[in-house]
């Protein structure tokens, strides 16, 4: 039986999810592509590229003389992009190969979370990059989530109690919230030198604020399941989903840890 095609207003949702985060995301990536010196005429490989916003700025780094490969398993938002030294394929980074040694710059950001065989990928991509060539992965790490330590004591437990249930069911299903605090360790291992490493977080306050939230913009996803499960009852549910439209409450969510190193020549 083939895929359920998404309708229109899902597929507006998604666009406008993925703009969201690449508002937030983007110019921390872009400063460390620039820190890394990307130039013209470099063949560059972007994992799981969404909404193709950083392929979009690679391409005009590398300019005419150089090439940007996009890969991803829904290539529709990639295809909207008209850009003459953009190459767009639909992969699937666990399944598929990737090219040997191919590529002067991979990068992808917040795709080992969601993938189980996520040390075979992360091999995989390491091994595109060609002798001098440059990997930058980011990746969540959730340890630091907490709610805002003015807040009352019950919201606080509330918050944390439900967010442990939530990453609880992440983990279950496969997905890794802490898989970014192990990468700086992992590309040394994978024999890349000139080691770098940053990590960011954001704070987001209940209201209209919240709308720009990842957390939760993903929360529909997600809790229905955990309720399901026991792990979280309807009144939890309903109470932690209010703390978000109080503009007295304030959260902290994952750390964003970018690494980067440069594959030995």
């Amino acid at each position: 039986m083939a895929a359920q095609q998404p309708t229109d207003k899902e597929r507006e949702e998604a666009r406008r999810q993925l703009k969201v985060k690449e508002g937030i995301q983007d110019p921390a990536t872009i400063s460390i592509l620039h820190r890394i010196g990307v130039r013209a005429g470099w063949s560059c490989l972007e994992v799981a590229a969404g909404g193709g916003s950083i392929a979009a700025w690679l391409c005009g780094a590398v300019g005419p003389a150089g090439q940007v490969v996009a890969t991803d398993i829904d290539t529709s938002f990639l295809r909207d992009l008209a850009l003459p030294n953009l190459v767009v394929l639909h992969h699937d980074v666990v399944t598929d190969d990737l090219p040997t040694a191919a590529f002067d710059l991979v990068h992808a950001r917040d795709v080992l979370v969601h993938i189980p065989e996520r040390e075979v990928v992360l091999e995989k991509m390491a091994g595109a990059v060609r002798p001098g060539g440059w990997i930058l992965l980011e990746e969540p790490d959730a340890s630091g989530v907490r709610a805002d330590p003015t807040a009352p004591e019950t919201s606080r437990q509330l918050y944390a109690k439900v967010m442990a249930a939530i990453y609880s069911h992440l983990r279950e299903r496969g997905l890794d919230p802490t898989c970014g605090a192990r990468l700086l360790a992992s590309l040394q291992s994978l024999g890349f030198d000139s080691l770098d490493c940053e990590a960011r977080s954001r704070s987001y306050r209940g209201g209209a604020a919240a709308s720009t939230s990842p957390h939760v913009m993903a929360f529909p996803k997600v809790m229905g399941a955990v309720v399901s499960a026991g792990a979280v009852s309807e009144k939890d549910s309903r109470e932690f989903l209010a703390l978000f439209d109080d503009p007295g409450f304030s959260w902290r969510e994952d750390l964003t840890v970018s690494t980067w190193g440069r594959r030995q020549k």
